[in-house]
């Protein structure tokens, strides 16, 4: 029987009727031919099929390694039960657009909690080979895109926050006040802004080193969020998290945005309790130190 030659990057399979040919991102439907099994078993590749019922009919064992589950638990269960709780609507609405459409490619990302290595994020590529007569089934490409989403978001938290105290830079700040105004003016709420700055920060720095004064700063810089944790009792809802709503504005120099205050004297309650916060005693280099704030 003659072979016709065959684009890079694809296989051929040759069947008593026509040949099939698939690309390169769904080799491992070949498995489904009992002659190819073992070629598809050495496949780096990480492959589930899927039958029109949506249940697992087939996986390579990278997938088995992704998800952290043996073939066994995987053969005739439902792919979206290995997503994450909050993510499986979305997958099983990504599987729902695929079934009627013959031929659709569809990506989607996703997270999964494998049991040895805890969170991993997860990106799968859907090709419906349904109406394929030597497929019959919907054949799914996994990838693990954990290190890059983790890269990506180190990225994203270097460009938003400190990277000494964690808290939010000024640009990142400044757009959480710009919203928050927009949403006082809308709703006609009441919001306050403090500045705290520390007083004699520049002698810690001489006399006990740059060590001792960033140790100091992040120190300030927990206990300003603990502040803000505790005003959540005070304002009636606070959306954002701590660390968006405290700004290091220079070296010693901070700011907090206080949103939805139930009364305008609130905001000094807060301030108060920052200032008591942060004139507790520090350990610096093996020496206690008090440091005050205006």
């Amino acid at each position: 029987m003659e072979r016709d030659a065959a684009p890079a990057g694809t296989f051929a399979l040759v069947a008593p009727t026509a040949p099939l040919v698939l690309t390169a991102t769904d080799a491992c439907a070949l498995a489904l031919f009992a002659g190819h099994r073992a070629l598809v078993e050495r496949s780096s590749e990480a492959v589930v099929v899927l039958g029109a019922d949506l249940n697992v009919r087939y996986a390579t064992a990278p997938v088995v390694r992704i998800l952290g589950q043996p073939e066994a638990n995987l053969i005739g269960s439902l792919l979206v039960n290995y997503a994450c709780e909050h993510h499986r609507g979305a997958f099983a609405e990504w599987l729902a657009t695929i079934v009627p459409r013959p031929g659709s490619v569809q990506p989607i990302e996703f997270e999964c909690d494998h049991p040895e290595n805890g969170r991993r994020f997860l990106e799968a590529v859907a090709t419906n080979l349904l109406t394929h007569a030597a497929v019959r089934g919907i054949v799914v490409n996994i990838r693990d895109i954990t290190e890059r989403m983790q890269a990506e978001s180190q990225v994203r938290r270097t460009a938003l926050y400190d990277g000494l105290t964690g808290l939010a830079r000024r640009g990142y700040y400044a757009e959480q006040v710009r919203k928050a105004i927009a949403q006082a003016r809308r709703f006609k709420e009441t919001l306050a802004i403090l500045f705290l700055d520390l007083d004699r920060f520049k002698h810690i720095n001489d006399t006990l080193g740059h060590d001792a004064g960033d140790a100091l700063l992040k120190e300030v810089a927990a206990r300003l969020r603990e502040t803000v944790r505790d005003s959540d009792t005070i304002g009636r809802h606070i959306e954002n998290k701590s660390e968006d709503r405290i700004s290091r504005l220079g070296g010693d120099e901070f700011t907090i945005l206080l949103t939805r205050l139930k009364r305008p004297e609130d905001a000094g309650v807060v301030a108060d309790r920052a200032l008591a916060l942060v004139g507790r005693p520090y350990l610096l280099n093996g020496q206690q130190v008090t440091v005050t704030a205006s």
